[in-house]
């Protein structure tokens, strides 16, 4: 693995996340490319969002909302919570509105870390 930097981002809510094994992986590869050229720094970084398996996917839609939370809503297991229903107190229980976090926020953290690179 020769990418002098590397950005790996982990969501909470991911139980298919596999981000802390890919991140010893790496740091073993860095390891391994010291022994060969000393001199060379490797950038490695791992970032943990609010979110599960699909927030880098679902971002603000045009119309298809609630198409979306339908089919989300029934993937229990992926989207925690997924199943969707009313809870005792009245509040949804959908997954699509009670998970889903904004996309935004993991282009705000690629773009920062794109700016630190930059530099």
């Amino acid at each position: 693995y020769r990418c002098r930097r590397t950005l790996l981002m982990q969501f909470e809510n991911d139980n298919l996340d596999d981000s802390e094994q890919l991140e010893s992986y790496l740091r073993e590869a860095e390891s391994v490319m010291k022994m060969k050229r000393p001199m060379i720094t490797i950038d490695l970084q791992r970032k943990v969002l609010d979110g599960n398996h699909a927030t880098p996917l679902l971002g603000p839609l045009g119309g298809e909302d609630d198409a979306l939370r339908e089919v989300l809503g029934s993937l229990v297991g992926v989207i925690p919570g997924g199943g969707g229903g009313v809870e005792e107190d009245g509040g949804s229980t959908d997954a699509a509105s009670n998970n889903m976090i904004p996309v935004e926020n993991v282009v705000d953290e690629l773009v920062a870390w794109l700016d630190e690179g930059s530099l």
